[in-house]
């Protein structure tokens, strides 16, 4: 917790009720508002919680921490206030639908469809449970299924970005291009905040015959020097690059850059049995690197598996 707020708490704790009940009160809308910073969030809703709510508030306020810890990528914790959650109120299907998201995340597959199942039990109609079911089975690879969640979630929320960049990449994953482009480029229309999504409009495009490049020059214009992930952008307008953009790629992200690189070199006028024999074994490499790198939710160790099986 940052000294600001751990010193807040302490000073909450030891005041008056009256005054700890107000800086609770403050806490718990701060909390429900959410501060753009998940660290931030998680120091909030913990100050919030110090006091004992009542059940659905202390269920809720469990609920907007967990999140804040899973965009901080911190999932254990999130598991425990989101199971923490449910104990005080076992009928939010919030805290259902989010467990069922962080159960996959952490490769309890069996959880986290049981999770979603209870979700949809206690609320049938809710689109975001079904939109997230289906980005779990799409990293699963289980596409059908997939697929039927993910037209479940626009049926109910037809312009949900997140929901149509999943339908988009099911679409790319069962090879129906020219409806992944259309998906897709709703959800750049949509400003949907995916860092690799005018990589796949590009790579979508290409598979279907249409020409990508007024795509790539416009995402490239659109980062600053040396932002991530224009470097591949450069790289796709110029096969060149390529060595460049696998140096500049962040920590962490050199697997990624090696993918797209990798699954560019296999697309368009380049696919498989027009591409080099050596290139093509350096594409196969780079794709069973990202496939080896077993369970993680991550769309390109899902399709680099169907690219490689596509290479068979």
């Amino acid at each position: 917790m940052p000294r600001l707020l751990l010193i807040a708490a302490v000073l909450a704790w030891s005041a008056p009720a009256s005054a700890q009940f107000a800086a609770r009160g403050n806490a718990v809308s701060d909390c429900y508002a959410g501060s753009g910073s998940p660290r931030e969030d998680v120091a909030t809703c913990s100050l919030a919680l110090i006091l004992p709510p009542d059940s659905v508030t202390h269920a809720t306020l469990l609920g907007r921490r967990a999140r804040a810890f899973g965009l901080l990528g911190e999932l254990e914790p999130a598991r425990r206030d989101l199971e923490a959650a449910i104990v005080k109120f076992p009928l939010s299907a919030e805290a259902y639908r989010q467990l069922g998201t962080i159960r996959s995340r952490l490769g309890d597959a069996p959880g986290s469809e049981q999770a979603f199942a209870r979700a949809l039990a206690l609320n049938p109609r809710y689109s975001e449970t079904f939109r997230d079911r289906g980005a779990a089975r799409l990293y699963a690879g289980r596409l059908v299924e997939a697929e039927r969640d993910l037209t479940a979630a626009l049926a109910g929320a037809p312009d949900d970005p997140e929901a149509l960049a999943f339908h988009g990449l099911v679409l790319f994953a069962t090879a129906r291009y020219r409806e992944a482009v259309e998906r897709l480029d709703r959800c750049e229309w949509l400003g949907y905040p995916y860092e690799y999504l005018a990589l796949w409009r590009a790579l979508a495009r290409v598979r279907s015959g249409m020409d990508a490049r007024e795509v790539l020059q416009q995402a490239s214009a659109a980062f600053s020097p040396g932002e991530w992930p224009g470097p591949l952008v450069l790289a796709y307008l110029d096969s060149g690059r390529a060595p460049d953009a696998v140096s500049a790629a962040p920590p962490g992200k050199r697997a990624e850059a090696s993918f797209y690189l990798a699954i560019w070199a296999l697309s368009g006028e380049r696919r498989a049995g027009m591409v080099p024999s050596d290139a093509r074994q350096r594409a196969r490499a780079a794709l069973q690197q990202v496939a080896s790198m077993g369970h993680r939710h991550s769309v390109e160790v899902m399709m680099a598996g169907i690219e490689l099986g596509r290479m068979r």
